[in-house]
């Protein structure tokens, strides 16, 4: 159960909000998600769209949080995935939102960054499906969680 795996409390706290904003039976939509309500996550937090053409899934990163680009080096914002990774990473970043996008299912990524001219950092990503009809993913909220972007639970 994925609730069992959140061990960092930045986690835990967007699980707990995202599952607070779904009406029975549906996905929250971008609307429902109120920037006012969790001040203490925003740079930890990314959004992107969903792109479909096809059976292709891409993604466009239309938010990133300070924390974030802070830690990255770079600010990816409006940029695509094809844009904002190089070939491994776009690979690995691809899939896990791909399998969030195609499932409705929220989805614990662990992986790691290397920021120009640092070394790498060990993330996990809370990766959280948001659907303006509830029921079709056409965005993503994606939850940065490193060893010291805590939130008070």
């Amino acid at each position: 159960m994925l609730e069992d795996r959140l061990h960092h409390s930045l986690h835990r706290a967007a699980y707990a909000y995202w599952r607070s904003k779904a009406a029975e039976g549906r996905l929250p939509g971008r609307r429902d998600i109120d920037p006012v309500e969790i001040p203490e996550m925003l740079p930890w937090i990314s959004l992107s769209d969903v792109i479909r053409d096809g059976e292709d899934v891409r993604f466009r990163f239309r938010l990133v949080g300070t924390g974030i680009v802070e830690r990255c080096g770079r600010d990816v914002t409006g940029k695509t995935f094809e844009e904002a990774y190089h070939a491994h990473a776009l690979r690995e970043q691809r899939q896990a939102f791909a399998r969030v996008a195609n499932s409705g299912r929220p989805f614990l990524e662990a992986s790691h960054l290397l920021a120009p001219g640092k070394e790498y950092v060990a993330y996990e990503r809370l990766i959280l499906p948001l659907a303006r009809d509830g029921r079709h993913v056409d965005m993503i909220l994606g939850v940065m969680g490193f060893a010291d972007s805590r939130v008070r639970a």
